[in-house]
């Protein structure tokens, strides 16, 4: 999951992300969505992930704060994308942890998308395809160079 990357940037919120957000109050979700948009225009994406507890997941976490995410990084050439998968609250944290295979499969299974993309050359259309979507947040691109 380590790279220096320049390039289009996009977020990805994904279910049950989006589940969560709806169910956290402005003051817990504030901190974590301020580490998560870090992602737009940090160099070293790796410095993004306190932990990663497999090749396709890492855990994003904001010192003193209560919420955590997990999250994936993806990238092709020059667009780099964040699936932000799931956000729970530290309390929550062991309950979350002991589904980080099913966060993991289903990280791989967006990258295989992704790749496919990718490969046909239309990553960029298939990425705004989400924009509007119920149960999907796309923010991007932006470019942080």
């Amino acid at each position: 999951m380590s790279s220096a990357t320049s390039g289009d940037r996009y977020l990805l919120y994904l279910q049950p992300a989006m589940q969560d957000i709806a169910q956290l109050d402005d003051s817990l979700l504030a901190p974590i969505q301020s580490e998560i948009e870090k992602f737009l225009s940090m160099w070293d994406v790796s410095k993004l992930f306190a932990k990663t507890p497999t090749s396709h997941l890492g855990q994003i976490k904001k010192d003193r704060s209560d919420v955590r995410a997990f999250g994936s990084y993806w990238n092709a050439g020059d667009v780099h994308v964040l699936l932000v998968l799931a956000l729970y609250k530290k309390s929550h944290e062991s309950e979350y942890w002991s589904r980080v295979p099913q966060f993991s499969a289903r990280a791989e299974s967006y990258h295989e998308e992704l790749d496919k993309h990718a490969a046909e050359g239309d990553i960029r259309d298939a990425l705004e395809n989400f924009r509007g979507r119920p149960n999907y947040h796309l923010v991007g691109p932006e470019s942080p160079y």
